[in-house]
């Protein structure tokens, strides 16, 4: 019990044995915690370069793709956007051929009924003169 007791008192004080063995927990956690946020670090790292590596390899598979994908739709809407300015123009044309046929069916007409009015005209002059020549016949 005296050994141990000289040895205890080589190591100092009760309070300055406390100190020390405090220090040395605390020594022992910040390096524990040290361990463990190295390893988290180096968790995260690997993590971010297995994401980078993801990203890059979509970005090499996918990204021509896309851009082919946007380039035909853009020819699309191009040709679209043609066809619609094409139809415009088409439309356009039909309403000028309409609104020349309408004059034209308006003057056809107008022609039609004066050629009628002739006609009724002239027919009354045939009746006219049949029924002058038949009192003209009768009279010889």
């Amino acid at each position: 019990l005296e050994a141990a007791r000289a040895e205890l008192d080589a190591l100092g004080t009760e309070q300055g044995r406390s100190a020390r063995l405090r220090a040395s927990d605390e020594a022992c956690t910040s390096a524990a915690q040290r361990a463990f946020y190295t390893s988290q670090i180096a968790a995260a790292h690997d993590a971010c370069a297995e994401h980078a590596a993801t990203a890059e390899a979509l970005l090499t598979s996918m990204l021509p793709a896309l851009r082919a994908q946007a380039e035909g739709l853009e020819a699309a809407l191009r040709e679209a956007a043609t066809r619609q300015e094409q139809a415009e123009s088409d439309r356009q044309s039909m309403d000028s051929s309409a609104e020349k046929l309408s004059t034209e069916v308006e003057y056809l007409r107008g022609h039609y009924r004066a050629q009628k009015e002739e006609l009724q005209r002239l027919e009354g002059e045939i009746e006219a003169l049949r029924e002058s020549a038949e009192e003209a016949r009768q009279r010889l």
